[in-house]
């Protein structure tokens, strides 16, 4: 699943993610579904943060956050999904909106 996502520049820093079996429905998954499922660090002070509210609630929703200096409180972008097909393009999405909008010094490359 995101295996096949290239975040360059980013640096993956946590990853239990890659732990689902996206041919597994998320219910029979429950015990991964946790607030803490992956984290991205950009230059510049970005993070995409991904995880899933409420944890180990099957009924719950994946939550992908992008912020700036840990400013958890203040998020610059957020998205919600309920399956792991939609989690595999948002993470595309933000990713590419990180490097256009976010990291302007890659903008030129």
């Amino acid at each position: 699943m995101i295996e096949k996502i290239d975040f360059k520049p980013g640096n993956v820093t946590f990853d239990k993610l890659s732990k689902f079996n996206d041919e597994i429905p998320l219910s029979k998954q429950k015990h991964l579904l946790d607030e803490d499922l992956l984290q991205i660090s950009y230059s510049n002070k970005i993070t995409m943060d991904v995880g899933w509210y409420p944890a180990f609630d099957p009924k719950g929703v994946f939550k992908i956050l992008i912020v700036k200096a840990r400013d958890w409180d203040n998020p610059l972008e957020v998205k919600r999904c309920k399956a792991l097909e939609e989690l595999t393009a948002d993470l595309q999405i933000f990713h590419k909106l990180i490097v256009k909008k976010y990291l302007p010094s890659l903008k030129k490359k």
